[in-house]
């Protein structure tokens, strides 16, 4: 699996994960990005 950082802007992290096979850990490694993501923006909105 290679994951590679595309973009990183203060406001935005890009990444692209390349794989072969999706399998329940990149999906579980997906969700927490996606979490984490919206933990973010939750705290941005806040200020």
């Amino acid at each position: 699996m290679d994951i590679q950082i595309i973009e990183h802007i203060k406001e935005k992290l890009q990444v692209v994960i390349n794989c072969r096979q999706i399998d329940d850990e990149i999906m579980r490694l997906k969700y927490h990005i996606e979490m984490f993501d919206k933990k973010l923006q939750a705290k941005k909105d806040k200020e």
